[in-house]
């Protein structure tokens, strides 16, 4: 038994499903490699975890957002290709040298910067330009690009290795016009970089839904951990694949029950009397609340699992604890799992779901969730 009091479960099986039928979407004659993005503690489900069983599955390259990812994966033994996909300063480069990473550029001194580094280590370093075109985030106006690429071309130890983009709107359109533009723009700044140079720009949702910008590599995030970039692209995907590309959710995320309190009608639950029962309830504690991830914009609204069955939040949601309401879940215990996010019985909590009674995005309720709680890799 777990003896855990809070935990995450991560579902191998659910994530190589997902790479799977994502690597199923490329055209047989395309050459494209898949390369899921595991920044951000690998969105909540935990960095070298989530590595390992991307490795498992054929992954050989993998995405993060800073130098200090890079260097937790090297001392936990990855080999694969780590693209930095965040920015990254000038005083890093012997960090990223040491650690044999690649990292999208955009000044001249973090080139000098690079070379400098690489010539101490006897070694070379593959940089990616950002071109800028429409996002208006980390990329450079294809004039200037250009002459970043050159500035490259000219400099010993540093090699270009791929050129990029990011689309600004995609997850959140069905009408995409703004992203065909944009793909436009990226393949007209990019049509005399060599072949060998690669060229990438499709996030999740891009790749679901647009060939055209698969080029080289996809960066393949949100979609990897079986979940949707949005309803939209849901909407989309079942019209471009007929109902064909299925993603099942990776991650679980329980605690346990931990008290009981029988609350008298009348009574208050919780912070600022935000709660009063109309009737005596049977009141249980758990030891999540928004410091752990758990989001305060749940509070009055958001249901968890017990006993595969729904228990709604009472009150307002606490720095380290929640109150949930019991009264109709006989047997209801001491001990007992209670599931934030995910299966139980009949029952099915996601991480979605969470995100509509918080008033945000699913991305944002797993990646919050805090790292110190144990990721359990299950079959």
């Amino acid at each position: 038994m777990n003896d855990q009091t809070t935990w995450v479960e991560i579902s191998r099986s659910a994530l190589q499903h997902n790479l799977s039928g994502l690597r199923r979407l490329f055209d047989s004659g395309h050459p494209s490699t898949l390369a899921p993005v595991i920044k951000a503690n690998a969105y909540g489900h935990g960095l070298c975890a989530i590595a390992d069983a991307c490795i498992e599955c054929g992954c050989d390259v993998l995405c993060i957002n800073e130098v200090e990812e890079g260097k937790i994966l090297r001392a936990h033994g990855v080999t694969a290709r780590l693209y930095v996909v965040g920015p990254t300063f000038p005083d890093e480069a012997p960090a990223i040298i040491a650690a044999d990473l690649e990292v999208v550029v955009f000044s001249e001194a973090q080139v000098r910067a690079l070379a400098e580094a690489a010539g101490a280590a006897g070694a070379t370093v593959g940089v990616h330009v950002k071109i800028e075109t429409g996002t208006h985030r980390q990329g450079l106006p294809p004039v200037q690009a250009k002459a970043l690429i050159q500035c490259i071309s000219d400099t010993p130890g540093v090699v270009l290795a791929g050129v990029t983009t990011h689309l600004a709107d995609v997850e959140d359109e069905t009408e995409h016009t703004f992203a065909r533009t944009q793909l436009e723009r990226f393949e007209r700044a990019t049509a005399d970089v060599p072949a060998e140079v690669w060229r990438h720009c499709a996030s999740s949702a891009a790749h679901i839904l647009f060939p055209s910008a698969r080029w080289d590599m996809v960066r393949v995030g949100i979609a990897t951990y079986g979940l949707w970039p949005s309803r939209e692209t849901r909407i989309s995907a079942d019209i471009v694949h007929k109902g064909a590309l299925s993603l099942a959710p990776v991650l679980s995320w329980r605690t346990r029950l931990i008290q009981l309190t029988e609350v008298k009608k009348g009574n208050y639950v919780g912070y600022g009397r935000a709660h009063r029962v109309s009737s005596d309830r049977r009141v249980g504690l758990l030891p999540v609340g928004y410091f752990d991830g758990f989001d305060r914009s749940a509070s009055g609204k958001g249901q968890v699992l017990v006993q595969g069955h729904r228990a709604p939040i009472l009150g307002r949601i606490c720095m380290n604890m929640t109150m949930v309401d019991v009264t109709d879940i006989e047997g209801a215990a001491v001990g007992d799992v209670v599931t934030l996010i995910g299966q139980d019985g009949d029952e099915y909590i996601g991480a979605t779901e969470l995100a509509e009674w918080s008033d945000t995005i699913n991305y944002e309720i797993v990646s919050r969730i805090h790292a110190r709680f144990p990721r359990i890799v299950l079959p």
